[in-house]
This record gives C-alpha cells, structure tokens and sequence, in this order.
C-alpha cells in the first residue's frame, strides 16, 4: 500500500493474500478492524517514503537556499479543494508586507499538477516547486493541508501550520480529510497549531511561528516507522 490511508479509506483488502504488507501498526490495526483480517498475516515493513525521509533529516548537511530570505512554503493535498484561492489569499498578506515571511513557495501534491491553476498561480508572481525532490529545512515556515507530508514536516522540525478550511462547495474540504481515520493516532501528539479559520491563520502569521513543541521521535513509529 503505497498510501498510509489505504487501509481505512480506499481498500477492503481480500482474504485470499498469504501476506499483506504494511506502512505502519496503524495500517495493521485497520486491516484487521475493516478488513477483518488476522494479525499473522500481516507484516510492517515501513515504506520507501519513511526511509528516505528519515535519511533526509538525520543529517545536518543540505543544501541551504539564501538565509536572507525569509520563505513560506505551502504543501497543497491530493483531494480537488479550493487550494488555489488559499495560495492566492496568502501570497497577497506576504506581498503586502503583513508577515515575517519575504515570500511564499506552493507545492502542488505529485499527483495535482493542473497546467490551468499553475498558469493562474504564475500571473499572481507564486513560485510553484515542482522538483521531484524537497528539502523542508531551506524554507522558514509551513503551511500544511492534511496530507501525508504531515510526518515529513514534523521531522524538517521547521516551524509549522497544520490548516483545515472548510471548503463548502468541495466534496473534500481539508477539514473533513483531517477528520479521516489515518489521522486519529498523530492528532493527540502533533507538535504544532492545527487552524482552521483564515483569519486565525492570518493573525498567527503577523505575530510569527513558533517552534515545534519538543516531539519524541519514537512516537512516530507507529504510523512512520524508521528501518535501517
């Protein structure tokens, strides 16, 4: 399962299999309660994600951009969501000289790349990263709809927003993904503010992020196992 929510939102996973691999014991857990599958015959093995994330961030060596500039980044999600307006909404509070930030950087999720939206972004002056690669720690502050990047963000330990607008014209609004099942076990222990107002957004954004709260790295093994 390529995705941590597979198992409680995309997949009854069939009975006929030997052995199931699994992200994390979150996934266990939610193979056998919705799945209705036995323990023995699944397997946490962690995902290529997980690996390379946990190699990315262990280290203090990577290449830094100009430490100057002051850069937000926004982390779109996979779900169709009025995105877009958000990105637009921020930049002109970061254009206006409103916030600590110098800039604002939006990154699409992988599987969103809308040539139409990219094109709007670009008349407005937005830097869109679509590198096959990023390295959180080269921006100062995130912005983070409920994605699966949510775990990468917590190891960059860059100070961080997790948002959840309502979007009441979107059938997946980012407050209702955050309400999904994948997210029950990191909702107790996530290390910085979940907002879910754009005029609470805006303020904490004049007045700065703060840090992440201190965070035990082993409380991430459940649903971001590291192996060697």
């Amino acid at each position: 399962f390529p995705s941590h929510d597979n198992t409680s939102s995309k997949a009854i996973i069939s009975n006929t299999f030997e052995k199931v691999c699994l992200w994390n014991e979150m996934q266990v857990y939610e193979a056998i309660k919705f799945s209705k599958l036995k323990k023995d015959k699944l397997v946490v093995i962690g995902s290529r994600n997980a690996d390379l994330a946990y190699q990315k961030y262990s280290t203090d060596f990577y290449h830094a951009t100009d430490a100057k500039v002051n850069r937000l980044l926004f982390l779109g999600q996979q779900n169709v969501c009025d995105e877009i307006n958000e990105v637009i909404k921020l930049n002109k509070l970061i254009k206006g000289r409103e916030t600590f930030f110098d800039n604002l950087v939006y990154r699409p999720n992988p599987n969103k790349k809308s040539k139409l939206e990219l094109g709007l972004l670009s008349e407005q002056g937005i830097e869109v990263n679509l590198e096959s690669e990023i390295d959180l720690r080269n921006y100062q502050g995130i912005i983070c709809f409920p994605t699966t990047m949510i775990l990468e963000v917590i190891l960059s330990d860059v100070p961080a927003i997790l948002y959840t607008p309502k979007h009441s014209n979107y059938l997946f609004s980012p407050h209702l993904m955050w309400r999904y099942r994948h997210f029950d076990a990191i909702r107790s222990v996530l290390p910085f503010p979940i907002i879910s107002h754009p005029v609470d957004l805006y303020t904490v954004l004049k007045e700065g992020l703060l840090p992440q709260k201190k965070f035990l790295r082993n409380n991430l093994n459940n649903f971001f196992p590291k192996f060697n």
